[in-house]
């Protein structure tokens, strides 16, 4: 399982998260976009393999 975690701060405003096939992301506290922070957004995918020094596919969080 793959698990990206980060944190908005205060005074920036998530609009919404584009995550590639496989993750789910979901943000704290729970809510419709628009978000104000703080917010912390996780994603995790238990479907996307990763070979050795790989990384992720892009996650875009859009915010204001």
């Amino acid at each position: 399982m793959i698990t990206l975690t980060d944190t908005m701060p205060a005074g920036l405003q998530v609009t919404g998260v584009s995550a590639p096939a496989g993750f789910t992301c979901t943000a704290a506290p729970a809510g419709a976009y628009p978000i104000n922070g703080p917010v912390v957004l996780t994603c995790t995918s238990a479907n996307v393999a990763l070979a050795v020094n790989a990384t992720t596919p892009d996650i875009t969080v859009n915010g204001e």
